[in-house]
């Protein structure tokens, strides 16, 4: 886990978004979002679990077979059940990706 933090404008998103294209370029990217407080559906939590997970699913077969289970579960959907979709659409996935990647969240401040 790395933190990246610093004043407005000192190049935290840049720093995040080369880091995702660094990474992508070696296919150890497993999935990147940028909360945007002005950018319409990436500013609210909402669309950051599935855009996450679809990502992963797209990476990584072993992954999105997780995905694909745990989305059978009726409460897979349910907005108040962010803890339960972080767990298994996210963590759970990612830990069955046996080599090194990498998650890139930015702007969480934003969203």
């Amino acid at each position: 886990l790395m933190w990246v933090y610093g004043s407005e404008g000192v190049g935290k998103s840049a720093f995040a978004k080369w880091l995702a294209q660094y990474f992508d370029e070696r296919e150890q990217l497993a999935a990147s979002f940028f909360f945007f407080h002005h950018g319409r559906g990436r500013n609210h939590i909402r669309k950051f679990i599935p855009t996450i997970a679809h990502q992963i699913a797209s990476s990584f077969p072993s992954a999105k077979q997780r995905i694909v289970e745990a989305l059978r579960d009726p409460n897979s959907l349910d907005e108040m059940a962010l803890k339960w979709q972080w767990e298994n659409l996210v963590l759970k996935p990612l830990a069955s990706i046996n080599r090194p990647i990498l998650l890139v969240i930015d702007g969480l401040d934003e969203c």
